[in-house]
């Protein structure tokens, strides 16, 4: 029908003006993100904080966060916080990264069509992981305010978010390598560039 046509033209003319647009946003993402990762790794150590990944994000526990907070001088927590603080930078780098190549792979597919509907769901996935480090940061940058007196749930808060991060970013992850390898398969993307509509139909 010509609405189809006409809707499928529309489509085609977004895409041919937003993909070069999209790419050239997915190479500006990466710099800033090994950039930005790289100075808060730089910043953390410095700061000597003596925790891990494992028992502060995922830790769920005040009392070991404020140990190591308690074993730090002013002039290093300020460098801790420094690091949180320029990982905003990073978070948000990532965070349209995964948006961005989402989208860029999901446009060798046809409108309607299952690996392009699912890409779609996948970078938005990407963004909301982006979102969930931001929130954690929130948490952990208000434990410094009083570094051994914070609120416990606020250990809980944080490293609940930071699960949700990992949950989220190791989901796009894994869909962005399977989405990359089938459009390197002609034969496998050919199969499922098929629009949803048709399939419900049959």
């Amino acid at each position: 029908m010509n609405w189809k046509k006409s809707e499928k033209d529309t489509y085609e003319s977004l895409k041919a003006l937003r993909k070069p647009l999209i790419k050239q946003l997915i190479y500006i993402c990466l710099p800033v993100m090994v950039i930005s990762a790289t100075l808060v790794i730089l910043l953390l150590e410095l700061s000597g904080y003596p925790g891990t990944m494992d028992d502060t994000q995922l830790g769920f526990s005040a009392e070991i966060i404020k140990t190591h907070f308690a074993m730090m001088k002013s002039e290093d927590l300020s460098l801790f916080i420094l690091g949180n603080l320029m990982d905003y930078a990073f978070l948000i780098s990532y965070g349209c990264f995964f948006y961005c190549s989402a989208r860029y792979l999901s446009w060798n597919y046809r409108q309607g069509s299952l690996v392009l509907n699912a890409n779609k769901i996948v970078a938005w996935i990407g963004v909301i992981s982006a979102i969930c480090d931001a929130v954690e940061n929130v948490f952990l940058l208000s434990m410094t305010v009083n570094p051994v007196g914070f609120p416990n749930w606020f250990a809980m808060a944080h490293s609940t978010f930071a699960l949700l991060k990992f949950i989220f970013m190791y989901l796009t992850i894994g869909w962005l390598i399977v989405s990359f390898v089938l459009n390197k398969i002609p034969s496998i993307s050919t199969r499922l560039n098929f629009e949803v509509s048709n399939d419900l139909v049959k």
